[in-house]
């Protein structure tokens, strides 16, 4: 699958957009969605499309991969994977249909920390963006505004309403195209999903089959953020699934086809033994990193819902 001609396709500006509506939400009570009036909702659609399409310039979508990514890609993660989207979406389609041009300043709060766009199309997908939200009334107020107008500044009274031009994630269907991560992990709270991911799944870890001694192998992981970041994804990724397909005996075999592993030390029963060098290779096979042929085809293979 081709992620970056999809999104391109998805956000192409000839797409016929039938409606936009804007919605502000908490993150931690979704159940509390309420709708944008409708002149913020139509500005936000036009501007939000055009800027994705900035943000994304020059770079290629891949997998949700268990690793820093190159600077020059950004990734795509199966919906099925966000819980809290999907609380979200349940929110979103129970919610009677509002006319946002009925919703008035005068009778609206702005109170959230996330916006969704909701984007219907005459064809293809519905799209939503969604974009972190920080209010900013505290540093408009008591200062004096000016905006330019003919040539001139013309003071600017009233509360001021600023909202960020930038899309964190684009959802369409069943896949989440992720712009910025630090702030998909803030609206998705995805670091605590990626945080509880090792302490939940030490037994997993553990029954690693290829791997001598698993106790090392979760001390090394828990003295390091970074390797704990990216076993969590790993985990995420169901990494371990698999590679237990393969036999040590196997694993071993590739592994001594590659000169570079030469370093690697084996028990007789072929397992790796673990230690602060063999440590770092097994991250990056089980990462895909490190190429074991059809081994690593595998394990950078995606499931059935990507």
């Amino acid at each position: 699958m081709d992620y970056t001609k999809e999104f391109s396709a998805l956000t192409d500006p000839k797409r016929n957009i039938e409606s936009a509506i804007a919605f502000i939400l908490k993150n931690d009570r979704p159940q509390k969605l309420k709708v944008f009036p409708e002149e913020i909702s139509s500005v936000l659609a036009r501007e939000y499309l055009e800027s994705v399409r900035r943000q994304v310039s020059g770079k290629d979508f891949v997998p949700y991969i268990p690793d820093s990514v190159e600077k020059s890609t950004l990734q795509v993660l199966p919906t099925s994977r966000i819980k809290l989207w999907q609380e979200m979406l349940d929110v979103r389609k129970n919610l009677p249909l509002t006319n946002s041009k009925e919703v008035v300043v005068d009778d609206y709060n702005v109170d959230g920390n996330t916006i969704l766009i909701e984007l219907l199309f005459s064809n293809g997908p519905t799209l939503f963006f969604l974009t972190r939200y920080q209010k900013v009334t505290a540093w408009y107020r008591n200062r004096i505004h000016f905006r330019k107008q003919n040539g001139k500044f013309v003071q600017e009274n009233g509360d001021i309403l600023a909202l960020t031009s930038y899309v964190d994630a684009v959802i369409a269907d069943d896949r989440c195209f992720i712009i910025n991560e630090n702030n998909f992990n803030k609206i998705f709270k995805y670091d605590e999903v990626i945080k509880n991911q090792v302490d939940s799944h030490r037994d997993e870890i553990s029954s690693l089959g290829f791997i001598d001694n698993a106790d090392e192998f979760l001390s090394m992981l828990d003295s390091s953020k970074r390797e704990k970041q990216a076993m969590a994804k790993v985990l995420l990724q169901n990494r371990l699934q698999k590679i237990k397909q393969y036999k040590p005996s196997y694993i071993r075999k590739q592994i001594e086809e590659q000169e570079k592993l030469a370093f690697l030390r084996f028990n007789d029963d072929d397992t790796i033994i673990v230690d602060n060098e063999s440590f770092k290779a097994i991250m990056g096979i089980l990462r895909g990193t490190i190429n074991l042929d059809l081994i690593t085809k595998e394990l950078n293979g995606l499931d059935d819902d990507e």
